[in-house]
């Protein structure tokens, strides 16, 4: 249950920072 916990919280973080990134690499 902890690994799936912080397998979930890791892709919410991963699918954060690539929405900004490439929102970023779309506005250069």
């Amino acid at each position: 249950m902890s690994v799936n916990r912080e397998s979930l919280q890791m892709n919410n973080y991963i699918s954060l920072h690539g929405w900004w990134r490439t929102s970023l690499l779309r506005a250069v």
